[in-house]
């Protein structure tokens, strides 16, 4: 997928899409996280499982 394909997406624009790419932020919340699925036209699903132990 080019950068300007989910930059055609309303809301979503070439700068934000090179910003996510380079991951030039301090943080992303699941709000961000969910527009830029969006505007991918994908889902995600969070599996949780518990924490494997380290040994040492």
């Amino acid at each position: 997928m080019s950068q300007a394909e989910p930059s055609k997406k309303p809301g979503v624009t070439p700068l934000q899409v090179s910003q996510d790419e380079r991951n030039e932020y301090g943080g992303v919340s699941m709000e961000k996280v969910k527009q830029v699925l969006k505007a991918l036209d994908m889902n995600v699903f969070i599996v949780p499982h518990e924490q494997e132990k380290m040994s040492g």
